[in-house]
């Protein structure tokens, strides 16, 4: 099995929502903590910024990221009303969404957003999601 290459990726934490942000949807973070805001209800909320870099310190070579992410990301998002936003191709492939560009969609437990798709479509598309997630006690 070859050895996986080191990545980073970045995670906001706004209220109930979770974001984990690849390297290449960073530059649309400020777009993204939009869309988290929104599907926190535009509550008012402290930005938690995290960081999952991998590989991590002691981890075995030849280990593959996604178990250690998925205990990660599961720390943060304690709590049944917690909402997630992913966004980049790592971020969606260690979080097992697949492996292929994935479309702005649904996802369980939230939304993953296409970092690339910024046409006035998209952003419709994307606000309906956002509307139809909303957390029950909005």
């Amino acid at each position: 099995m070859p050895a996986t290459l080191a990545f980073t990726i970045r995670c906001l934490r706004l209220g109930d929502v979770f974001a984990a942000i690849a390297e290449d949807a960073w530059p649309r973070r400020r777009f993204l903590l939009d869309v988290m805001r929104a599907m926190n209800g535009f509550r008012a909320a402290k930005v938690q910024s995290l960081r999952f870099d991998w590989p991590q310190p002691g981890v075995a070579a030849g280990s593959q990221p996604e178990r250690a992410f998925a205990a990660f990301a599961g720390h943060q998002m304690e709590g049944e009303a917690m909402r997630r936003v992913v966004s980049g191709t790592k971020a969606a492939t260690t979080w097992g969404l697949g492996e292929e560009e994935l479309p702005t969609r649904a996802i369980e437990r939230g939304i993953y957003v296409n970092p690339g798709d910024e046409s006035p479509e998209a952003k419709q598309a994307l606000w309906r999601l956002i509307a139809e997630s909303k957390l029950p006690s909005l």
